[in-house]
């Protein structure tokens, strides 16, 4: 199966990582000259550790990031809007805080490392689709593929 992955963020890299887990071999098209955290902060929860820990990241994530035990907010009246401890959910769950660099290094360390293709300077801006196959279409109107599955995780733009 030839799957395509447009985007190398956090979405994209985990994409590319447990497809290959699974026996693909996903291509990325990234729309920089190379791949790069774009952002600042950010928090993963229990889930996202969740998905770390299957890629055997989790460690390596934890170890250049804050642990959040729990999330509260206020009103500047001092009304209490939500009060979640982690520990409700069992166990020793926990979120960490992160800048998104940290999490496009786990990630991308452990993609280069499976010499997953990663072809950069594509800016994609449509899926061309038939019933058996699609096509990515450069902003310059290439058409790139066919593909059996395509997965957009080219972020909010």
């Amino acid at each position: 199966m030839k799957i395509a992955i447009v985007g190398a963020g956090p979405t994209g890299l985990a994409a590319a990582l447990f497809l290959a887990e699974a026996g693909f071999n996903p291509t990325i098209f990234e729309r920089f000259d190379a791949p790069k955290a774009i952002g600042s902060g950010l928090m993963i929860q229990p889930t996202g550790l969740s998905c770390l820990a299957d890629l055997g990241l989790s460690e390596a994530a934890i170890e250049h990031s804050a642990r959040i035990e729990g999330i509260y907010g206020d009103t500047p009246k001092g009304k209490v809007i939500f009060d979640i401890p982690y520990d409700v959910l069992g166990g020793t769950s926990f979120a960490l805080g992160m800048h998104r660099g940290v999490l496009f290094d786990v990630l991308f360390e452990k993609l280069s490392s499976l010499n997953l293709a990663v072809e950069t300077s594509h800016r994609i801006v449509d899926c061309l689709q038939s019933d058996q196959e699609a096509w990515l279409l450069r902003e310059d109107a290439t058409e790139i593929g066919p593909f059996d599955l395509v997965i957009d995780a080219s972020g909010t733009g």
